[in-house]
């Protein structure tokens, strides 16, 4: 991991803090201390607010991925290169990933996001 910077927003810690499961959630929390994650701590501001509600809006996320939204709005407004998920679902697939950059594309982020798990990074690094 030393290779890249990796950054953690305060919507991934409470997401984990909200884990139903005790023994996931210390998994969880023990994985962030592993890889010495960068804790970035960056307000909501009213960019980033209305970006995340224009994917709900022109269908690119469903209402219901809200958080997902914040995640992608957050990387793309703050120039992040990659944004990874294991939330194959909502956010790393093909159709998300083109119709997100679409709308990046739409609103003047030229900036290419890709949106990838982990394990597509880890194969990279073989």
């Amino acid at each position: 991991m030393d290779k890249y910077d990796v950054f953690i927003s305060q919507i991934i810690i409470d997401e984990i803090n909200q884990t139903q499961d005790p023994i996931r959630r210390n998994l969880l929390i023990d994985t962030i201390k592993k890889y010495k994650l960068k804790f970035v701590d960056i307000t909501l501001n009213d960019e980033i607010i209305a970006l995340a509600a224009l994917y709900i809006e022109n269908n690119v996320l469903q209402e219901k991925s809200y958080a997902d939204s914040l995640h992608i709005a957050l990387s793309v407004i703050n120039g992040l290169d990659i944004l990874l998920s294991w939330n194959y679902k909502h956010l790393a697939n093909i159709s998300r990933k083109r119709n997100v950059n679409l709308l990046n594309m739409s609103e003047n982020y030229a900036k290419f996001l890709e949106i990838i798990t982990p394990l597509e990074v880890m194969d990279n690094e073989r």
